[in-house]
C-alpha cells in the first residue's frame, strides 16, 4: 500500500459515524483481520459507533502469552531483544504496549472496558507438530494452546490471551478461508486445558497478501506486519473476547469490532523509515493501526 493510498485512507477515517440505538441488531462480529485490498473504510466507518451487546470483556489485568509454533526452539528473556528478530519484535511489542508506549494506545480501551493493564506472560517455542509448507487448522491452533499451557503451567480464562505465531510457509485455515488469501489473522474463544473460556489469537506468518511492504522499513517488513496484526487482534480480544462462544460484547451495526473499523488507518508516519506510530521506552518504533474511539466517532492512537 503506497503512502498516497494511506493518506486517502486517513482522510476517510474522518467520516462522522452515527451511533445506532442501544437495541441495534445486525451481523455477528467478524473476528478476522481483512487483507489490505479487502478494506472498505466508508462502509466500516459509516456503520456507527461500537455498541455493547452484553458479553464479557477483558478488564483489569490482561496477560499475553506467545506460542511460537514452527520457529526454531530457543529460550527467550522477557522481552526478547537479542534473539530471532521476528519473535523478538513481537515479544517486545507485547511487553511495551502497556508499560512503555507513546502514545498510550491502550488508553482507547478505557471507553469500553474501564481500566486495563496489559502484561507480558512469557513465550513458548514448539518446533514440532506440523511440516513446513502445509496447512494448520483452527482446531490445531487450539490444541497448541492447550499443549503450551500444560508445558508452561500457564493459567487460562478471560484475561489470559494466547497468541499462536506460526512459521514461514505455513498457512492457517478455518471455515472462513486461509491466511494471506482471505485474512491476515483472527481471534477466537476456546475451552482451555482446564475447561475455562479462554481467548486466543492466530498470527500467521505474513505473506504477500498481507505484507505492508511499501510503508515499512526495508529490514522489518515481515516482523512489523506481524506486529500490526498482533495489535489488531489484541484490542479486539480485549473488547470482544468471547466471539467463539457467541458471547458478544463491543461491535457496530456492520459487525465490525474496535480494530476492524480502523484497519490500515495510521497516525503520523515517519518519512525516514515508514514507521513511528508508537515509540516504546526501549526506543523501538512500530507502525500499527489506530483503534476506533466512540468518544470521537473516529480512529485514534490514544
Amino acid at each position: 500500500m503506497s503512502l498516497p493510498a494511506l493518506t486517502a485512507l486517513a482522510a476517510l477515517a474522518a467520516v462522522t459515524a452515527v451511533a445506532p440505538s442501544a437495541g441495534a441488531s445486525g451481523p455477528a462480529p467478524q473476528p478476522h483481520m481483512p487483507l489490505p485490498g479487502a478494506l472498505k473504510p466508508l462502509i466500516s466507518l459509516g456503520s456507527g459507533n461500537l455498541v455493547n451487546h452484553g458479553g464479557h470483556v477483558e478488564s483489569g489485568v490482561v496477560t499475553n502469552y506467545v506460542i511460537y509454533w514452527g520457529l526454531p526452539s530457543q529460550s527467550l528473556p522477557a522481552p526478547a531483544y537479542d534473539v530471532d528478530p521476528y519473535a523478538a519484535h513481537i515479544d517486545e511489542f507485547l511487553h511495551d504496549v502497556s508499560c512503555c508506549a507513546n502514545p498510550a494506545i491502550a488508553g482507547v480501551m478505557s471507553q469500553y472496558v474501564g481500566g486495563v493493564s496489559i502484561g507480558y506472560g512469557g513465550s513458548y517455542f514448539d518446533s514440532s507438530g506440523y511440516s513446513a509448507g502445509g496447512t494448520v487448522t483452527d482446531g490445531q491452533i487450539q490444541a497448541e494452546v492447550r499443549k503450551a499451557q500444560s508445558a508452561m503451567g500457564w493459567p487460562g480464562g478471560l484475561g489470559h490471551n494466547f497468541f499462536v505465531v506460526t512459521g514461514a510457509g505455513e498457512k492457517v485455515c478455518d471455515a472462513s478461508g486461509c491466511s494471506n488469501t482471505d485474512f491476515c489473522g483472527y481471534h477466537g474463544t476456546m475451552s482451555d486445558v482446564s475447561g475455562a473460556e479462554t481467548a486466543y489469537e492466530s498470527i500467521p506468518f505474513p505473506g504477500s497478501g498481507c505484507l505492508l511492504e511499501t510503508t515499512q522499513g526495508a529490514t522489518d517488513t515481515v516482523s512489523n506486519t506481524a506486529v500490526d496484526v498482533v495489535s489488531h487482534e489484541l484490542f479486539e480480544t480485549i473488547t470482544d473476547p468471547g466471539v467463539g462462544f457467541g458471547d458478544y460484547a463491543w461491535y457496530d451495526g456492520a459487525g465490525d469490532e474496535v480494530a476492524d473499523k480502523c484497519a490500515y488507518i495510521w497516525g503520523p508516519i515517519s518519512t525516514t523509515n515508514g514507521q513511528g506510530d508508537i515509540t516504546t521506552g526501549a526506543g523501538e518504533d512500530y507502525l500499527i493501526q489506530e483503534e476506533y474511539s466512540n468518544a470521537a466517532s473516529d480512529c485514534r492512537m490514544s
